[in-house]
């Protein structure tokens, strides 16, 4: 049986904790480095006002900070791009990143400046841990099929193209509630954890894994370090596949409790 939203660790948050919302995304303008790549335009018109919609919902949660994915050291780049947006300028910001900055059809821009915005933010934090999986693509790809493999096993072929479809399909409020379902975080787990482990050997620990625990651990490190003393809720706009671990880590973690984004993407 599949977990349900409600069987979740979403706690209510206790007196001196952050509360963390975890919002899943998918990379707006791809990813050189993730094994599946998902297109979309979100400077088109109709996606521009889907966005707003989308963000909209986030600012009735009142984030004090917005946390994205960029690590610390890239900080510069992050405030480039949010004064960007501020100034109404992106048409001097790339449209991908070259490497000097962050492109104007990136999530960070589009989601996370576009929300700071309306909330009157100073900016942007940093928080990334970047730490390349090795080997990943090849292990996804080496999968056994389905129907061959002794356990029960999702098709990464047949979920990559579906997470495609619903893109397509769906308004961005209803695609990023697809995203953060239980379900479908869960997928993202099973694959990750299969291709580690069948591609493991005695002695070697899944090793993939151990580099995405080791990751996700330091962004939380870094959420803890860089958010300010008072702040009570941070929004973390992150690849949807760091949410389970987020999840667990903020559950876990005292100065902590992760919130959900689902209740406010409802109809």
């Amino acid at each position: 049986m599949q977990p349900s939203e409600a069987s979740e660790l979403w706690p209510t948050a206790e007196d001196g904790q952050c509360e963390v919302l975890l919002v899943g995304t998918y990379h707006f303008a791809g990813s050189e480095t993730d094994v599946s790549s998902f297109e979309s335009d979100p400077l088109d018109e109709e996606q521009q006002r889907q966005l707003d919609a989308l963000t909209d919902r986030f600012v009735d949660w009142g984030p004090d900070e917005i946390a994205v994915e960029m690590p610390p050291d890239a900080q510069g780049a992050v405030d480039d791009a949010y004064e960007a947006w501020q100034n109404n300028d992106l048409d001097s910001v790339p449209e991908t990143a070259d490497g000097e900055s962050i492109g104007k059809k990136s999530e960070i821009v589009q989601v996370g400046a576009r929300l700071g915005d309306k909330l009157d933010h100073d900016g942007l934090v940093a928080v990334d841990h970047k730490l390349p999986l090795s080997g990943l693509n090849s292990s996804l790809q080496a999968l056994p099929s389905p129907d061959s493999a002794p356990y029960p096993l999702p098709d990464f072929q047949t979920k990559t193209a579906e997470i495609q479809q619903q893109l397509d399909e769906r308004s961005q409020i209803e695609y990023f509630r697809y995203l953060n379902e239980p379900a479908q975080r869960r997928v993202n787990d099973q694959l990750l954890l299969t291709a580690a482990m069948e591609g493991s050997a005695v002695g070697d620990y899944a090793e993939q894994m151990v580099t995405w625990y080791r990751r996700n651990l330091r962004i939380a490190a870094n959420l803890w370090n860089r958010i300010e003393d008072d702040t009570d809720r941070v929004l973390l706009l992150f690849g949807v596949s760091h949410v389970p671990l987020l999840r667990n880590i903020c559950n876990l973690a005292p100065m902590f409790t992760p919130a959900s984004p689902l209740p406010l993407l409802e109809s």
